[in-house]
């Protein structure tokens, strides 16, 4: 399900719809305010997204929001930002949430909640709610907003090693809030923050693996001047920075960094095939959004089975039906009828729009007549 805010595209799960009145019932036992409870956790959860995407749009942005499972995600994509701007646009989705805990309040002050009535009751929960939630989001806990601005600040002042140092506390504060929430019988939120625990931990484990090229100092200030050449719109001179960078880090985070930086350069000057080659021989330390980066590339440029396997992947962690349809036409291609039409149902079930244009691409040409591909068509 998919619906538009303004110019900001918001893509609604099943299950998020699911959970927020399975939350309603279990919190009320009542129909009529379980409908009310899910009205309020879901707009709560959009105000919230919408203070990211807002923000982010206004740093020139392109931005799309994505409701799931526990909440929202707010995916974006564009030139690249300074720390004070990626500060901002985190800080005001929980800024959201506070101002419509505030504005619940203010109504609840000027109007009264005597006699109890509906509108009051609504007030009360907006207020709770978003209370509530915005404070958790806040906790220092990757990852949690408070999680990533921690992680921001900390990258600002010492660079990577901030980075990694901010991982460390989030692994140690993660642990301490799910001990303190298990004390508390707060069961599902102990087991919530055990399981960011356990994230923080291997995203830290994971910055231990650093090169010796990752401590040269001449290689970080290169990192930074081509990051900073980037930022000001010189899109090949900051290419052949990164790709200087690359050449002499040789391995380690700074060459990682740099080959997607590179890549995605490469991809904004048209030159496709230089960013494959890039992207696909490191593809398994590849970050999410490289990966998907690197699905696209080998769609467009027709390595079918390479963009098959790497669309398992991405679809793990990103179920959206872009990524499932690029998968079906990959497998078609191959004239893999069952996969192409497992893929293709993905997709569909997924919110893949104009089914009908989209069974006329050329990559189904050899399995049209195949029989489960028919049953999809028709």
């Amino acid at each position: 399900m998919q619906l538009n805010f303004g110019s900001i595209p918001v893509r609604i799960q099943p299950f998020f719809l699911v959970l927020i009145f399975l939350i309603g019932w279990l919190s009320t036992q009542s129909l009529l305010l379980t409908f009310l409870w899910a009205f309020v956790i879901f707009y709560s959860v959009l105000a919230h997204e919408l203070g990211h995407a807002l923000t982010a749009k206004k740093f020139n942005q392109s931005v799309m929001i994505e409701l799931f499972g526990m909440g929202g995600v707010t995916y974006r994509q564009g030139p690249p930002l300074r720390k004070w701007q990626d500060f901002v646009i985190v800080f005001n989705g929980p800024l959201a949430g506070f101002s419509l805990a505030a504005a619940a309040y203010l109504l609840l002050k000027i109007l009264g909640a005597n006699p109890p009535n509906l509108f009051s009751y609504l007030l009360i929960v907006t207020f709770n709610v978003n209370l509530f939630w915005t404070v958790v989001n806040l906790l220092p806990v990757h990852p949690l907003d408070g999680g990533h601005l921690l992680r921001i600040l900390f990258e600002g002042m010492m660079g990577f090693r901030g980075a990694q140092a901010a991982l460390l506390l989030s692994t140690l504060f993660g642990l301490a809030f799910s001990i303190l929430f298990f004390i508390i019988h707060f069961w599902i939120a102990g087991a919530l923050f055990f399981m960011f625990t356990f994230e923080s931990f291997r995203k830290f484990q994971s910055t231990l693996q650093l090169s010796n090229s990752d401590q040269s100092e001449e290689l970080q200030a290169l990192y930074k001047e081509a990051e900073e050449v980037r930022a000001s719109g010189m899109d090949e001179e900051s290419l052949q920075l990164f790709l200087e960078l690359r050449k002499k880090a040789g391995e380690g985070v700074l060459f990682l960094g740099a080959s997607e930086s590179a890549a995605q350069l490469l991809v904004r000057l048209g030159r496709l095939k230089e960013a494959y080659k890039i992207l696909l021989p490191i593809s398994k330390k590849l970050s999410m959004s490289s990966l998907f980066l690197l699905h696209q590339l080998a769609y467009e440029l027709g390595h079918w089975k390479e963009a098959a396997t790497i669309g398992n992947q991405v679809f793990q962690q990103r179920p959206e039906y872009e990524i499932a349809a690029i998968n079906s036409l990959c497998h078609a291609a191959l004239g893999e009828a069952e996969p192409a039409v497992g893929w293709l149902q993905a997709a569909i079930d997924a919110g893949l729009p104009n089914l009908s244009e989209f069974l006329q691409k050329r990559e189904y040409d050899r399995i049209r007549e195949n029989d489960q591909f028919k049953k999809v068509k028709n």
